[in-house]
């Protein structure tokens, strides 16, 4: 008969779950910039308030992305102003990624 030393058992590893798999970002422009005066929303935008509510309500149901246990998905309001910054701008991805707390990666995606 073998003895087993329980000092000499290896435990076997517990997996662990990671509680977030993207960088946390700060802000973003749009919660700003939906408080601002119609002529500035237009000059940061091209586009005045409600004609950029309008276009979202147009689109919502198709740009809607799932929430997984990822992450949380990036709203259909927000990837309307990614993309008519873009627009107005011509910024690179990092900058208007910058200004919506979102990755270079994602605006690529979302553009």
């Amino acid at each position: 008969n073998a003895t087993v030393h329980p000092e000499l058992i290896i435990p076997s590893p517990i997996p662990r779950l990671r509680s977030h798999w993207a960088f946390q970002r700060s802000g973003c422009l749009l919660n700003d910039a939906l408080l601002w005066p119609e002529s500035e929303f237009k000059h940061v935008f091209r586009i005045l308030p409600d004609t950029f509510q309008n276009l979202v309500s147009l689109v919502h149901d198709y740009i809607l992305r799932r929430q997984t246990r990822l992450r949380a998905p990036v709203f259909p309001d927000v990837r309307v102003a990614v993309l008519l910054r873009f627009l107005a701008t011509g910024d690179s991805f990092k900058g208007i990624g910058l200004e919506f707390g979102l990755g270079a990666s994602t605006v690529r995606a979302i553009i």
